[in-house]
């Protein structure tokens, strides 16, 4: 559950109308979540990283990337802006101990 006063916002009024406004508003949310998506686009398979795995989110028009995770050293995570951070955490989620270090910047109070 994205919208942590759901239930506050439900709860006066006219409450099915309310309900149906949260769900629309909860799977919006859901479908742009930055976590969510990174972690459907790259996935650790046989030692390797397969960054893809979803045609409909490939801009590139070239397909899965793979990398043979025996034949890299060190992983570092840099980013910069709004997502970052739930991004960032999608990476250490699948990358775990393989991640060397990272450093996100983002803006002061997120």
């Amino acid at each position: 559950m994205i919208i942590l006063n759901r239930d506050d916002i439900v709860s006066k009024g006219d409450f099915r109308g309310r309900g149906t406004v949260a769900d629309i508003l909860e799977a919006g949310l859901a479908a742009v979540d930055p976590y969510s998506n990174t972690r459907r686009l790259i996935r650790i398979e046989k030692g390797k990283l397969i960054i893809g795995g979803c045609p409909e989110m490939d801009l590139s028009g070239y397909g899965d990337e793979v990398i043979d995770l025996s034949r890299v050293g060190d992983i570092f995570v840099i980013g910069a802006g709004k997502t970052v951070q739930r991004q960032a955490r999608a990476l250490e989620d699948a990358l775990g101990s393989r991640l060397t270090a990272g450093a996100v910047t983002i803006k002061i109070g997120e």
